[in-house]
């Protein structure tokens, strides 16, 4: 069976449905929820700061294996913290040259920007990172025949792994890493020793069966799910956006591959990409008996950056209205380059110490041009944005727990999609997403986009429904397609609300009203056949 059990988004006529997403790191956060007692608010930032902690670890400890030390690892947290070049580059150009010569900034973006907006992908980017590194220790144990046990861990932990990652990402986990890892695969057995080579082969295979049995249930319904949605193929072939329109459009479209490498990787991590790949190739470069396999796992580690990156220039996803693969399937990189730029700052600081400062004045010249980015992202995430309607959403706790008392848990709500849509960088329904612990009947067009089996035209249909309803403009048909096609068995109307002043549920022989705190809100429920439709 699937995890969660019942579609939180949407279910027609009011059933569980199934939710086809890659949902192991919210599945964890709302188990740590129910552990503590903590709310969906609470329990969402704690786990977006372990999945930032926990990969600026992996990355501190990949520095310290590839060149143990203390300044390894710190310069590589240093680099890692760096932010992209643009806000620099607009400074000197000006704000509108530069959004001439290159497009808007995306979401393709560093460590620590990505793990403010996206989490869940920077948990499953560490989960490849170490899938890659179990892999590497596979190679090394199929040279050694005498120890079997050993083996068949390695390929349990790389399954359980490599499971994890997709179900915590479908771009990072899924598609980036069936590239880059199956390269960084191919490249171990090929490059190692003779001896072993078919086991290790042998050994991935088992690994990647098992871990494709563990994910079967969750790829099965977002494949059902892609289905139902039509579009045509979720990922198509396409060079990633980089030049602006200054570059005439038949150039541009040769030359966006190319700037992808030559401009784009650059300007938004300038502190880990020529860093980063001077550290792989001074390890790589090492002289001298490897016998702890660091050559081996920086290899592959260094073939999975590049084969994601190659995802990322080459591919799109189009199931949603963003391109996550293009923007997310980077993060690997991410880490390996991050952690290799420490390995090479820590010897550049070495050379300094002997004289030779020119590589160390450069590489902190590339941290610090991305800096004000990084200060200007840390300084958003510690203060936030003050809005209008900030303290509303302050007192929406309240309500809710209004809510769970009148409305039972299997309940399907209506509440408004669109309410507090400016408390966000984009329109949608956080306070219920996040304080209800209910499910809604439908959680408007941007959750429905990735969360309900609906077609476009569906979606834009439904979305329109909400809004007449909520803006107090429903007719009579509205409310019965309300109550039977979505399953709606109760409703929540807030003074923020048009319908506050023309309430369409009041009028309505399907409703009545269960609660009431007079000036806030209101909360009906079904009412049942035969009753009466209000009882205030």
């Amino acid at each position: 069976s699937t995890l969660p059990p019942a579609n939180p988004v949407y279910g027609a006529a009011g059933e569980p449905g199934v939710i086809a997403y890659y949902y192991l790191w919210h599945f964890g956060a709302a188990e740590l929820a129910r552990l503590t007692g903590a709310t969906g608010w609470e329990a969402d930032a704690a786990a977006s700061w372990f999945s930032a902690v926990a990969a600026l670890g992996l990355v501190a400890g990949l520095a310290f294996r590839f060149r143990p030390g203390t300044a390894a690892p710190l310069l590589a947290l240093l680099a890692a913290a760096a932010g992209s070049l643009r806000p620099v580059a607009s400074a000197f150009l000006g704000p509108e040259r530069m959004d001439r010569l290159l497009e808007p900034a995306t979401g393709l973006a560093g460590l620590l920007y990505q793990a403010s907006w996206s989490p869940h992908h920077v948990a499953s980017a560490s989960a490849v990172v170490m899938a890659v590194l179990l892999m590497a220790r596979m190679r090394a144990q199929a040279g050694r025949p005498q120890e079997p046990r050993a083996l068949a861990v390695l390929v349990v932990l790389t399954a359980l792994v490599a499971a994890a990652a997709f179900q915590s990402s479908l771009w990072v986990g899924g598609v980036a890493f069936a590239i880059g890892g199956a390269a960084a695969a191919l490249v171990l057995a090929l490059c190692g020793p003779r001896e072993g080579r078919g086991r290790f082969l042998a050994a991935t295979f088992a690994a990647a069966i098992l871990a494709g049995g563990l994910v079967a249930p969750l790829l099965h319904a977002q494949i059902a799910s892609a289905a139902l949605r039509g579009g045509g193929a979720p990922v198509r072939v396409a060079a990633f956006p980089v030049l602006g329109p200054l570059v005439p459009d038949g150039l541009r479209a040769a030359l966006d591959l190319p700037a992808f490498w030559l401009v784009l990787l650059p300007t938004e991590f300038p502190a880990i990409v020529l860093a980063g790949a001077a550290g792989l190739a001074l390890v790589l470069g090492a002289r001298g008996r490897d016998g702890s396999g660091r050559r081996a796992s920086a290899r592959a580690l260094a073939v999975l950056a590049l084969g994601v990156l190659a995802v990322s220039a080459l591919l799109r996803s189009t199931a949603g209205e963003n391109n996550d693969l293009g923007w997310r399937a980077v993060l690997p990189a991410v880490l390996v380059l991050s952690a290799f730029a420490g390995v090479a700052l820590a010897a550049a600081l070495a050379a300094a110490a002997q004289g030779r400062r020119a590589a160390l004045v450069a590489a902190l010249a590339l941290i610090a041009i991305g800096l004000p980015d990084a200060f200007e992202l840390a300084r958003g995430n510690a203060v936030g944005e003050a809005g209008s309607q900030g303290r509303v959403f302050a007192d929406d706790p309240e309500l809710w727990n209004a809510v769970r008392r009148e409305v039972a848990p299997d309940i399907r709500i209506a509440s408004n999609p669109g309410r507090l849509e400016r408390l966000t960088p984009w329109p949608v329904n956080i306070s219920w997403a996040l304080l209800s612990r209910r499910r809604s009947c439908f959680a408007g067009k941007e959750m429905a986009l990735a969360f309900a089996p609906l077609t476009a035209a569906e979606r834009t249909a439904a979305d329109a429904l909400f809004a007449r309803v909520f803006a107090g403009a429903a007719t009579p048909s509205d409310m019965t397609t309300l109550r039977t096609a979505f399953g709606c068995g109760a409703a929540v109307v807030t003074a923020q609300d048009g319908a506050w002043r023309a309430d369409p549920f009041a009028a309505s022989p399907l409703f009545r009203l269960a609660s009431e705190e007079p000036g806030r809100w209101r909360i009906y429920l079904a009412a049942a056949e035969g009753a009466p439709a209000t009882a205030r």
